[in-house]
């Protein structure tokens, strides 16, 4: 995709979550990591056992946004709180994902060259517990 626009877009991820404490510590740390950060990250807390506070991040509060559900929605319901939550262009991270750190740089120059797509996808490559790709898709 070349050189960076210039842009003001207003870009949110939002990350469901309910286990996987280890996994989300990385994929939030990868979606703070982008060379164009993204306006905000949130972590919506399914009533995870593993999770009670956003303490547990250690993060800058003005970086990062912690939501915790009173009761567990579930898998779909929590991705529907993230959409609807939505109130600009939104990443649906699983809490698990790992984001390479142009990925934000990358989404949002899409969109300006595609405004009215209503969905984007991207080539993504899945890697084992050590970070090794195993394959790609």
């Amino acid at each position: 995709m070349g050189e960076s626009i210039k842009t003001s877009v207003n870009f949110d991820i939002f990350i469901p979550f309910f286990k996987g404490k280890d996994y989300l510590t990385l994929t939030v740390a990868s979606a703070l990591n982008q060379t164009k950060p993204a306006s905000n990250i949130t972590v919506l807390d399914d009533h995870s056992p593993e999770l009670s506070s956003p303490d547990q991040f250690n993060i800058d509060p003005t970086k990062f946004r912690y939501i915790r559900h009173q009761t567990n929605l579930g898998m779909v319901e929590n991705w529907n709180y993230a959409l609807d939550s939505a109130d600009s262009l939104a990443l649906l991270l699983h809490a698990d994902d790992i984001l390479k750190t142009e990925f934000v740089n990358t989404f949002i120059n899409c969109h300006q060259e595609n405004p009215n797509a209503a969905l984007y996808f991207c080539n993504t490559e899945i890697i084992d517990e050590a970070g090794r790709v195993i394959f790609s898709f």
